[in-house]
């Protein structure tokens, strides 16, 4: 799964597969059992990451305007701030 872009309120949730965003802007629920979440955002967003059994790579500080949940229960999360 692959988004793009400025949404009010994006959610996703997948059974497999990876999801790719990019220039995001905006709030989001993510979510997938096996695959990999990488979320690149624009502007002051927060972001948590979750994953059971893989890695978390969070760069997005804990408060902002808008907000990112990415959960994946067995794949890596990564949220990163595009500069």
């Amino acid at each position: 799964m692959k988004a793009q872009g400025k949404y009010s309120m994006l959610r996703i949730a997948l059974d497999t597969g990876n999801c790719l965003i990019t220039d995001f802007s905006g709030d989001a629920s993510l979510q997938t059992k096996t695959g990999t979440i990488n979320v690149y955002v624009i502007g002051p967003i927060a972001g948590k990451g979750i994953s059971k059994n893989g890695k978390v790579r969070n760069m997005l500080p804990l408060v902002g305007k808008h907000q990112i949940i990415a959960e994946s229960r067995d794949g890596d999360v990564g949220l990163f701030q595009t500069k």
